[in-house]
């Protein structure tokens, strides 16, 4: 598309005070970055401790300027529903567990 196409209805915009419509333009042209890969190194997360290890990573690059505080706190998130998912296992696990019992103890009785 050749710039002048652009151009002239942004500068009739501004002309005419439409900063709403003029913003609108510009976004459609130069959309705003959603967001962007984070890339940092994080030990493995199937268990809680690996969770909290991965905790404190992001804080460290967050402290380090590696990454910024909005992607610290987008996987700060991440990891928290990781942690919930595995605490929700472990507590099944262990009701099953303790249901058995109750069960064998019923039953010697």
């Amino acid at each position: 598309m050749p710039v002048n196409r652009i151009c002239i209805p942004l500068r009739l915009y501004r002309g005419n005070g439409d900063l709403t419509a003029l913003k609108l333009c510009l976004e459609r042209i130069c959309p705003p970055e959603k967001s962007r890969p984070i890339n940092i190194d994080l030990p493995d997360v199937k268990t809680s401790e690996g969770v909290s290890l991965a905790q404190t990573s992001v804080v460290q690059a967050v402290g380090e300027g590696e990454i910024t505080p909005d992607e610290g706190q987008v996987l700060s998130n991440i990891l928290e529903s990781r942690r919930k998912s595995i605490e929700t296992l472990e507590h099944e696990q262990r009701l099953g567990e303790l249901e058995k019992r109750v069960n064998t103890t019923n039953k010697q009785l």
